[in-house]
């Protein structure tokens, strides 16, 4: 019983000072989305994708770039 209290209490100090170090949460941005027109579907893209993996994609999986 102690050690779980003792753990609980650990787990609380360590979350509160992960609030108050002021840290913030840097968004990334998508550059592009891969939609796959048939099902509407789309896919946010955060890194380039070469050229020849574009023509895979779509010829593969009928997905298909679209930059932003």
């Amino acid at each position: 019983m102690k050690q779980t209290m003792t753990a609980m209490m650990d787990l609380r100090k360590s979350i509160d000072d992960v609030f108050r170090s002021g840290h913030t949460i840097e968004w990334v941005k998508p550059i592009g989305y891969l939609k796959h027109e048939p099902t509407g579907y789309s896919l946010a893209v955060y890194k380039p994708i070469s050229r020849f993996k574009r023509i895979m994609l779509r010829w593969c999986f009928g997905l298909k770039f679209e930059k932003i």
